[in-house]
């Protein structure tokens, strides 16, 4: 598997995201979406080498410490994102369905 960027199908097929997780995806969030959690994975990765490494000085637990911050907000950005998706797709459904009854036909 390379670094770049894979479609939503080969992900759902590999199981990493399931369908139900986000439905109806835009491209460029969907993206913005996998780069967030490629990077909650890296940075979960280094949090976990760093403390193996044993280093306990000052500068390494200052370190550690803001690298678990950053590994909340991952997690609550990549928890939001599938919200903001449905939300969106709701609100493009109610302007469609909201259409005066010429623009219809």
């Amino acid at each position: 598997m390379t670094d770049e960027i894979m479609s939503y199908e080969n992900y759902l097929k590999l199981g990493v995201v399931k369908r139900d997780e986000i439905s109806g995806v835009n491209d460029e969030l969907f993206r913005s979406y996998l780069k967030l959690r490629k990077s909650k994975i890296e940075l979960a990765r280094e949090i976990s080498a760093r403390q193996q490494n044993g280093s306990n000085n000052q500068f390494n637990a200052l370190f550690l410490e803001i690298q678990r911050g950053l590994l909340e907000l991952y997690d609550s950005q990549i928890n939001n994102i599938p919200i903001i998706i449905n939300e969106l797709e709701r609100i493009s459904k109610d302007a469609q369905s909201e259409k005066p009854d010429g623009e219809n036909k």
